[in-house]
């Protein structure tokens, strides 16, 4: 009998799994359409975490040459979008799994790499082509049943500002060689890009990411601060990529970190991040009510090396809408724990204070406006043919959209009343942070840095940083 179920099944998957362009597009939403070279299928490998660290990953992920289209519905004879065959630096793209955890499941997720740069959302302006682009599944299941989690959470933070540049992205349907495989969200990824996306010095710049699965990266910085603590993070990159880093570019980053952790436990690290994008980008969270402080990605911006670290947008929303009633995970672990709650300085909570009293109004507002514009629209109609179709080809379920706008209904005003309540709990009042260990005692001599074209100079007990001919403050900050 098992073995009669296991045919059934594998003969219900593959006839699913046939469904024609043309019955995608009746669902409603846009269809990407991939065929790869020889219809091969891009795979990896899995790589389990070394002992003290967290996840579970993939490496050895193949890059498989091919073709994307993409249709409209309504007209399965007219791509609005092809890339052509694949002619290396010229056209077509490269289709590779991505993803940690996710990359191990039946219904995977994607990169798409175009050897020409295109804007796949079509908004008609060339200023956002780019080569890189992501297929996002929804996750689905009992755990994370809302369908739109990352529109979302984009929308969210767009309200916060949490920063200058929020991820643009459209749901689609993906059928890959003739197999329908299902529901997807199709996004700008995290990189530089002067034009469009983050904007950071090209040589100078870097995009950083404080990361649980560094275990799995060639290239990473150790944080001083956090591994003393033994918290199982590194810094890695995505700009520059790890095989172009040079040395120089990571001593530099490195040195920067060193001056950061110690700006935290001084209570000195105003001069070093933006406080106010840090505090928007925890705000964000706490209404999310983001459960996985490890796999939501925390991304660091510096515009160039005399610039402070910014917050990067959003990533990851799979686990949201699940903490309640107190502040989520990420306010307790990381660089956030050491500003919130034991540096002398109090300046991030009253940020996080002075936002979200002032603002509160209408972020609410513009969420509420924003989930209830989509009640009753074509778009939830699409959404709801789709995954229908997805369920039916991964048995996944995903809350329909008049649940999900029943449930956003109930979650945002109630979480923010919670959030109000905790504000509460954010201690404001700072300590004693004037003293200055790397002054006390020191006379007034030059001191030569290991660092490359750097220098120390002490001038009326005040220590100063000469480097390539510009003055620091000793937490980094130029001297005018």
């Amino acid at each position: 009998m098992k073995h009669i179920l296991a045919i059934l099944f594998a003969f219900v998957t593959v006839a699913v799994g046939a469904q024609t362009l043309e019955e995608a597009l009746c669902y409603g939403l846009p269809v990407v359409v991939v065929n790869t070279v020889n219809g091969e299928e891009p795979t990896a490998e899995r790589v389990d975490a070394p002992a003290g660290c967290l996840g579970v990953g993939i490496t050895n992920a193949t890059k498989v040459p091919g073709r994307v289209r993409i249709f409209y519905p309504g007209d399965a004879e007219n791509p609005v979008f092809d890339s052509g065959e694949y002619d290396e630096n010229k056209s077509g793209m490269l289709f590779k799994l991505r993803g940690n955890t996710s990359a191990l499941d039946g219904k995977k997720p994607f990169k798409i790499k175009l050897q020409k740069k295109a804007d796949l959302l079509m908004r008609g302006d060339k200023k956002n082509n780019d080569k890189d682009w992501a297929l996002i599944r929804p996750t689905g299941g009992s755990t994370y049943p809302c369908p739109i989690v990352t529109m979302i959470g984009n929308k969210v933070a767009e309200i916060l500002q949490v920063s200058d540049w929020i991820p643009a992205g459209q749901y689609v349907n993906l059928i890959v060689n003739d197999n329908f495989r299902g529901f997807y969200y199709l996004t700008e990824t995290i990189k530089r890009n002067e034009k469009c996306r983050i904007d950071i010095d090209e040589e100078t710049g870097c995009i950083s990411e404080l990361d649980a699965y560094w275990w799995n990266e060639d290239v990473y910085v150790e944080s001083t601060l956090l591994s003393k603590n033994s918290w199982p993070y590194r810094f890695t990159f995505k700009y520059p990529d790890s095989d172009e880093i040079t040395e120089e570019q990571l001593g530099d980053f490195k040195y920067f970190l060193d001056l950061f952790d110690a700006s935290i436990e001084r209570g000195r690290y105003p001069q070093l991040i933006d406080v106010e994008s840090c505090a928007r980008w925890l705000l964000a969270h706490q209404l999310l009510g983001t459960l996985d402080s490890a796999g939501s990605n925390i991304f660091f911006i510096r515009r160039n090396n005399h610039s402070e670290l910014e917050m990067g947008p959003l990533w990851d929303f799979d686990s949201v809408f699940k903490v309640s009633s107190k502040w989520t995970s990420i306010m307790a672990v990381h660089y956030f724990r050491y500003m919130l709650w034991t540096s002398p300085n109090k300046l991030l909570a009253r940020e996080m204070i002075r936002i979200w009293n002032s603002e509160k109004e209408r972020i609410m507002t513009e969420v509420t406006d924003f989930y209830e514009s989509l009640s009753g629209s074509e778009l939830a109609q699409a959404i709801d043919c789709s995954i229908k179709a997805n369920f039916r080809r991964w048995y996944v379920s995903l809350d329909d959209m008049n649940t999900t706008n029943r449930k956003l209904h109930e979650w945002f005003p109630t979480r923010t009343k919670e959030i109000d309540s905790l504000m509460t709990t954010l201690n404001t009042v700072d300590g004693d942070f004037t003293y200055d260990p790397f002054l006390d005692g020191i006379k007034e001599v030059e001191q030569t840095c290991t660092y490359a074209n750097t220098h120390k100079v002490i001038q009326g007990k005040h220590l100063y940083i000469i480097r390539n001919d510009e003055t620091y403050s000793v937490d980094g900050k130029r001297i005018k």
